[in-house]
């Protein structure tokens, strides 16, 4: 399974997400998923986009911390979907929890 992971430009990436840790998250999707191929696309963003997607795809005028868009394999050229995760959410619940940032993002992501 491939990740590709992007920072959407309205948001800054914090410290302990640079590099992303692609290879961790993917190791655990794959344990998730085991024996899946393909691609997923993992994309941090802000409220506002988070905002705009929820109102778009579930009529909900609010943020949420994730969305994910899953896609049939074959008909997409091998992609499984689209995951957004609003950094700012993810921030907020890592404070709630006292854990780091990049913890909470790679939780909302798998």
């Amino acid at each position: 399974m491939r990740i590709r992971v992007r920072f959407h430009p309205s948001v800054a990436p914090p410290a302990d997400l640079e590099p992303f840790p692609g290879g961790r998250l993917a190791r655990l999707l794959e344990s998730e998923w085991v024996g899946v191929e393909g691609e997923i696309h993992c994309v941090l963003t802000g409220d506002a986009e988070l905002t705009d997607l929820n109102h778009r795809f579930r009529g909900i005028d609010a943020p949420t911390d994730v969305l994910a868009f899953p896609y049939d394999p074959e008909a997409a050229g091998g992609s499984l979907g689209d995951v957004y995760v609003s950094l700012a959410r993810a921030e907020a619940q890592a404070g709630e929890r006292a854990e780091p940032v990049a913890r909470e993002v790679i939780r909302l992501f798998v």
